[in-house]
């Protein structure tokens, strides 16, 4: 979270494609998983899948492919079963909104979190290498535009209530796989996430965002599909 620097190095093994598995499975009829984790680039999406046991690879002409396996370090019956697939950058199609709204249908998860990187908007509050939950997101690009100014008429959507007690313990026991730190630790970082069809990389758009939102601290495209199946 940050305009400058390196990612901290990692000091756990990512897999590569060839490590996942080759067989294809059918989903039953009353297939369901526990929650649903959605990535977009590879590395994201292998980043998740190093801590998918035992996983499955899953394939349905709504969902596309989807791997299954159980997260956790409780007991075989206390684990979680996660789903985790792929969806295209942004909302729009291909993206977060469709492959949702289908993997939902058929898999009927409790629950789907956006997984991956985001752009920082408040160095002080988060840096590189920190993890960022939305505990409130809001989508920025609705806006009215008239002679008199730039009204915005974005969505702002709260955390759901039964994970906000949850997600503020995140950090709690949180030991980052990470080599040689230097400085201060990575932390988990809750705060407002905006959510948008641009990919912004630039400092004089951030600032101007800022104007608007000044409590936002990171900045991503494929929330703003999900929020109507909060």
């Amino acid at each position: 979270m940050s305009d400058h620097g390196d990612p901290p190095e990692l000091s756990v093994r990512i897999p590569q494609k060839r490590d996942l598995p080759k067989k294809t499975h059918q989903f039953s009829e009353n297939f369901v998983i526990d929650f649903l984790l959605l990535t977009v680039v590879d590395w994201e999406f292998l980043s998740c899948f190093r801590y998918l046991q035992e996983p499955l690879k899953f394939h349905d002409k709504k969902t596309g492919f989807v791997y299954v396996g159980k997260m956790g370090e409780e007991s075989e019956q206390e684990k979680l079963t996660i789903g985790l697939m792929k969806c295209d950058m942004g909302s729009g199609v291909g993206g977060s909104t469709v492959t949702v709204q289908n993997a939902v249908t058929t898999l009927k998860p409790k629950g789907v979190f956006c997984v991956g990187f985001c752009g920082g908007m408040n160095a002080t509050k988060a840096k590189l290498g920190d993890v960022v939950v939305s505990a409130k997101l809001s989508s920025y690009a609705s806006r009215k535009v008239t002679d008199g100014g730039i009204e915005r008429r974005g969505t702002i959507v709260p955390l759901y209530k039964k994970l906000n007690g949850i997600m503020r313990h995140a950090e709690d026991g949180w030991d980052p796989p990470l080599k040689n730190m230097e400085g201060a630790e990575p932390r988990v970082v809750l705060g407002t996430m905006l959510s948008g069809p641009m990919l912004v990389n630039s400092k004089n758009e951030r600032d101007r965002l800022l104007k608007y939102y000044p409590d936002a601290i990171a900045i991503e495209m494929e929330g703003e599909g999900m929020i109507s199946f909060k």
